[in-house]
């Protein structure tokens, strides 16, 4: 599963204080392209729709863990049951 390499990949990286974040998601960017390239090689359909995938789903997994996203919100009750 892709997308738990990318987090492994993310807490790994968490680890070096020294880089700046920007740097931290250069780094696993470049783990990523390293491991799609030897996974999926040159397959010119699904390894660029993944590739652009990665970027964004960091920035949301970084917006998440900042709670910059309100997940599990209770829906409100309503006074009609069909609502």
């Amino acid at each position: 599963d892709i997308f738990s390499l990318l987090q492994k990949a993310m807490e790994c990286v968490e680890r070096y204080e020294s880089l700046t974040g920007i740097q931290k998601k250069q780094m696993v960017l470049k783990a990523m392209q390293h491991i799609i390239d030897s996974k999926i090689g040159d397959n010119m359909v699904i390894k660029p729709t993944i590739l652009s995938l990665l970027e964004p789903c960091i920035d949301t997994i970084i917006a998440v863990s900042k709670s910059e996203w309100l997940l599990n919100l209770k829906k409100e009750t309503s006074c009609c049951k069909f609502l």
